[in-house]
């Protein structure tokens, strides 16, 4: 335990907080009924999504960016920020091994959509993933498919690992094969399940799946008990 180096990261992610929510919403709490009061539509688009918990107990997100279109930039470019803020804050929150153990990204990146692709919007969504929480990541996994016509390989990964930190540049692994010999790979070699990887990439996490997450938060922020099954989402 470094303690100058905590006291730095708890400066790092208050600015970042502030930044992002603005001085109205960063104060709140972290909550859907707080801070994210008006990102809970574009959480429930799916494009960050919390699926659970991989072999060694690291918390487990799926990146879809194919869903992040123009117009979520342009209505506001702080919103992938945030959810990602809000996320990795719930799961730092919940699940204090992650501290030690870090957290696992899956990317499908088979297809982007580059209107979507905003350089102060990248860059910030980096700065949460860097230096804004206790926990680290551990992997991210770009599964990128075996096309060498890539938007996302060839364009976006170049521009976000000139803005990564060697942490992050370091755990970064890019799948150029087959979807069902990257699902081989990462179930047997990394501990992800097919229940944690999207059903896009031949997993089975659907988007239901999602809802109830989704679901599960608003009760959870609302200090509502836990139920066992939760409906689906609209």
């Amino acid at each position: 335990y470094n303690p100058k180096l905590a006291a730095k990261r708890l400066v790092t992610y208050w600015k970042i907080r502030a930044k992002i929510f603005g001085d109205h919403k960063a104060y709140l709490p972290m909550k859907l009924n707080g801070a994210m009061q008006n990102d809970l539509n574009f959480l429930r688009e799916g494009i960050l999504v919390h699926s659970g918990e991989d072999a060694y107990g690291r918390p487990v997100l799926i990146h879809e960016s194919y869903r992040l279109k123009a117009i979520h930039v342009e209505n506001d470019r702080d919103q992938l920020p945030r959810s990602l803020f809000y996320t990795l804050h719930h799961i730092s929150v919940n699940s204090p091994s992650t501290q030690w153990n870090g957290y696992v990204i899956v990317n499908p990146a088979k297809s982007y959509d580059m209107a979507s692709f905003d350089f102060k919007m990248v860059k910030t969504a980096l700065a949460v993933l860097k230096d804004a929480m206790p926990t680290k990541l551990a992997v991210d996994h770009v599964l990128a498919g075996p096309s060498s016509q890539n938007i996302f390989l060839s364009v976006v990964i170049p521009i976000c690992k000139a803005l990564m930190n060697r942490h992050v540049r370091q755990r970064l692994v890019i799948h150029t094969n087959h979807d069902a010999d990257a699902i081989k790979i990462l179930t047997e070699r990394y501990g992800l399940s097919k229940a944690l990887l999207p059903v896009s990439v031949g997993g089975t996490h659907s988007f239901e799946n999602h809802g109830k997450w989704i679901t599960r938060q608003i009760r959870h922020d609302n200090g509502l008990p836990e139920i066992e099954e939760y409906p689906e989402e609209d």
